[in-house]
């Protein structure tokens, strides 16, 4: 059995993990053992499901990490072994779990959160020149990355506010923008996104004055105000006629059949009706536009378009022989807010 088998059966043994509103407790681990069975620890600590690829060499490691949180603990293991790593651009990290592949480590300057972690993922410079005027910006391209049971992403429900309060350049001058002071606005923007802007992230481009990206800034202060939906799973049998209570209502399965077949394979569809308990409250105020299933290939994302109106919707599963035997959807109940403080020193890209 391959070390990503074992992991993946360990991760199904640990039940849930921590509930979406909570943070996970810190984490101490001080001792030398496999990759294998550090990630082990580490899912029976957080409660976060994690995998290895089969392909990563399970090396032994030696840890010596007291009261971290979870992707403190996380990137050091990386860092220690070398060859392993979560999230290479322009995907960051999971939902529901996180998994190791095998790749070099790349360090990025980041700023720790009990339970999300921020960093910076590029720096630019911008030049716009006009008719009558010339102007010369930078950018820093900030992203904050959602523990595997929160997520934080667009589709999730989540908003993000970002702001800087304090920036400085090599020299110690501030290259804060001044107030009301905001971006040129470009005809054609080529580099908005960060290089990391998909998986469970919510990136943001962050206007600053002109500054040497080559010799960087030497701080950065700010914060992330997250407005995030608390959600709970709601999982049905793919049988006609089968029915889950949530939250927010009953969700029945209404078709379950062979919608179409192509040289990918077939394409089944699931016709579902949520039952709700509030009948003005549109699908998309109440159900994520993604769900989960059990696919020949392990656990599989897929997004589905709920319509504007009317409680009735279809999820379309692909490349599947037969048709999985349940599939997840993620219910809101609401939302809460929390602000999330980074602080990076020494912000640089330049080799050497």
């Amino acid at each position: 059995m391959s070390i990503g088998a074992r992991l993946l059966l360990c991760a199904l043994a640990l039940g849930n993990p921590p509930a979406w509103s909570q943070e996970a407790p810190p984490v101490t681990l001080e001792k030398k053992a496999t990759l294998q069975d550090l990630a082990a620890e580490l899912q029976t600590r957080t409660g976060a499901r994690l995998q290895i690829d089969s392909s990563v060499e399970n090396k032994v490691l030696d840890l010596a990490l007291k009261k971290v949180s979870f992707f403190e603990a996380v990137d050091q293991i990386c860092r220690v072994h070398g060859a392993v790593r979560y999230f290479e651009p322009p995907t960051g990290g999971g939902f529901g779990e996180l998994t190791l592949r095998a790749g070099a480590w790349t360090e990025y300057p980041t700023s720790y959160d009990p339970s999300f972690k921020v960093i910076v993922s590029d720096l630019a410079r911008v030049k716009s020149q006009v008719a009558d005027a010339e102007r010369e910006w930078c950018r820093l391209y900030a992203v904050l990355f959602g523990p595997p049971w929160i997520p934080v992403d667009y589709a999730s429900g989540a908003r993000m506010k970002w702001s800087i309060s304090e920036a400085v350049d090599a020299d110690g001058r501030s290259v804060l923008e001044a107030k009301g002071e905001r971006e040129p606005e470009q005809r054609i923007d080529f580099a908005f996104q960060p290089t990391i802007s998909k998986g469970n992230v919510a990136a943001r481009a962050l206007f600053l004055r002109s500054f040497d990206i080559d010799r960087g800034l030497k701080l950065v202060r700010g914060t992330v105000e997250a407005t995030l939906a608390d959600t709970s799973e709601a999982t049905l049998i793919l049988e006609v006629g089968k029915a889950v209570d949530t939250p927010v209502g009953r969700i029945v399965v209404n078709a379950a059949k062979e919608h179409d077949r192509n040289a990918d394979g077939t394409i089944w569809r699931v016709g579902l009706t949520l039952e709700p308990k509030n009948d003005r409250i549109p699908l998309g105020k109440v159900l994520e536009g993604r769900f989960r299933y059990p696919g020949s290939l392990g656990t599989t994302w897929t997004s589905m378009e709920l319509p504007l109106q009317g409680h009735s919707f279809d999820a379309l599963i692909t490349r599947e022989a037969a048709l999985p035997k349940e599939l997840t959807l993620r219910v809101r109940q609401g939302e809460r807010k929390t602000v999330i403080p980074f602080e990076f020193r020494d912000v640089s890209f330049k080799k050497g």
